[in-house]
């Protein structure tokens, strides 16, 4: 048995949306995983940059203390902003959040396809499935999911 003609183009509707809106936050998701990553390895790297110049000054003349001290000051400035900021968590979250909301996305696609065959209590089965992912994939980043 075949949804009612009146069910199944409300039914594609939301499918629609769910599909929609998994595709822009597993997107926002994935936009935020590059851009700690950026923010990781550029201060990661500018810490260590900072850290050697500050060594090689320091040893190279004793007049050259007061930059040694500015780039060791700098060096571990961006290591405590590093830990402040703990941008392996957020990458880590942000992968786990792009992972949930394409999988939402897959799970509505999948669900589109078969909807001309799905009977309503199929139907009604599969949107509930769907929720609940959706629902499930608000958790997956973790207690500090960027609101967005």
């Amino acid at each position: 048995m075949t949804v009612t003609s009146g069910l199944e183009p409300l039914a594609q509707q939301e499918f629609e949306d769910i599909r929609d809106k998994a595709a822009a936050k597993a997107s926002r998701a994935d936009g935020r995983v590059k851009f700690w990553n950026v923010a990781h390895v550029g201060m990661g790297a500018t810490a260590a940059a900072a850290a050697a110049a500050a060594g090689g000054a320091g040893l190279a003349d004793a007049g050259m203390r007061v930059l040694a001290g500015i780039l060791a000051l700098v060096s571990a400035s961006l290591t405590a902003t590093l830990g402040f900021v703990r941008t392996d968590q957020r990458i880590a979250g942000n992968k786990r959040s792009h992972r949930a909301w394409t999988a939402v996305e897959r799970a509505a696609r999948a669900e589109l396809v078969m909807l001309s065959t799905m009977s309503t209590e199929e139907t009604r089965d599969a949107l509930s499935r769907v929720h609940q992912a959706y629902d499930s994939a608000h958790e997956a980043y973790g207690a500090t999911a960027p609101q967005s």
